[in-house]
């Protein structure tokens, strides 16, 4: 009776042992169908032209270009959504809440909650003035004692944000309107902000007569597709970076860059 007992007992316990392997297969299938079939949330600046904007809902620009060549060579779904302004962009991605900011200048704070790639683009930053107001500008110690405006959440790489923070004055502000109203009635001597959108919002909003661009640039600063840290996808980076190097010193970038400018004076007049 004992050893039929332990027989018995034994076989319940082997069968018992199958079902459980069997199932955590069967789950483990399922949860890498699941991830499979996931959505990578992408958001970026909303008003950032022609690098990446907010046009009719939906999120374009050169780094929504990028960020659709290489997800889509290495096989990843993905969806641009927008999440408000830049500073809010970066808290979800921080948070977790999104998983890529299709492009984002470099610098120690956001390196703390985001992965680089590497570079995929150049993005120059200028100095925007009242055209009889200009003045002479070689280094950035000429900013010295003047009064400046940019963009709320804008870093121009770690160097120049801690020169900015230690000696220059510089009002932030939303909307880019604001700026140039301020440079019209003289309350700031200067706009700094990226060339392509200096350009592009300078030229929309009539001013192109007005405002002119100083002949030298304040830095030279590059952009990065940027991963959360706290998204399941940093392992995507790798791929990331081997599709960034392949179209970097192509012409496909410049060629992106005059579309997306294109697009925007068209569906921006």
């Amino acid at each position: 009776m004992g050893k039929k007992y332990l027989k018995n007992r034994l076989k319940s316990l082997l069968l018992y042992r199958t079902v459980c392997i069997i199932y955590c297969l069967v789950g483990c299938h399922h949860f890498a169908l699941a991830a499979a079939n996931d959505v990578v949330k992408v958001s970026a600046h909303p008003s950032y032209p022609p690098i990446m904007w907010l046009q009719d809902d939906k999120m374009v620009g050169v780094a929504f270009k990028v960020v659709d060549y290489v997800l889509k060579k290495i096989g990843v779904v993905y969806e641009a959504i927008s999440v408000g302004p830049w500073k809010r962009v970066h808290k979800n991605a921080m948070n977790g809440n999104i998983d890529i900011i299709a492009a984002a200048y470099l610098n120690d704070e956001r390196q703390s909650y985001l992965l680089y790639s590497e570079w995929f683009m150049e993005d120059p930053v200028a100095l925007f003035v009242w055209y009889d107001k200009q003045f002479k500008y070689d280094k950035w110690n000429d900013l010295i004692g003047k009064h400046g405006t940019t963009h709320l959440g804008e870093s121009y790489g770690e160097e120049f944000d801690q020169y900015i923070k230690e000696k220059l004055s510089i009002d932030r502000e939303h909307k880019y309107i604001n700026h140039f109203r301020k440079l019209e009635h003289g309350r700031v001597d200067y706009f700094l902000c990226g060339l392509y959108p200096g350009l592009i919002e300078i030229h929309k909003h009539g001013y192109h007569e007005k405002i002119i661009k100083l002949k030298k640039n304040v830095v030279n600063e590059k952009f990065y597709i940027t991963i959360s840290k706290k998204s399941p996808y940093v392992s995507l980076m790798p791929k990331i970076n081997q599709e960034i190097l392949k179209i970097r010193n192509t012409k496909l970038i410049e060629q992106w860059i005059n579309e997306a400018m294109d697009y925007y004076k068209q569906h921006n007049k």
